[in-house]
């Protein structure tokens, strides 16, 4: 890992606080060993409605933010194991 990707990492953190990828978070999830993980899909699969249109950035991470909230509800574990790991960025996952 270069060391301006692990300063981005870091740079994140401070911004952002406590960091999950739901995309590494689906992972853990048998149901989603065959595909590609689309977060649509993976609403879908959870019983997660969109709130507002897709498309737009809002939406989107609404929609993230509700993934989220079901997957760490059911799977109180997986957050735990997640976080701080960003999808194409961070090496632990």
């Amino acid at each position: 890992m270069s060391d301006s990707t692990v300063m981005f990492a870091k740079a994140l953190e401070v911004v952002f606080g406590d960091i999950y990828d739901v995309k590494l978070m689906a992972r853990y999830f048998p149901r989603f060993f065959c595909c590609e993980i689309v977060l649509a899909r993976v609403a879908k699969i959870l019983d997660v409605e969109r709130s507002n249109e897709a498309h737009q950035a809002g939406s989107y991470r609404l929609l993230t933010a509700d993934v989220f909230s079901k997957m760490n509800t059911m799977f109180r574990f997986v957050a735990g194991n997640s976080q701080g790991c960003l999808y194409g960025i961070t090496p632990t996952m």
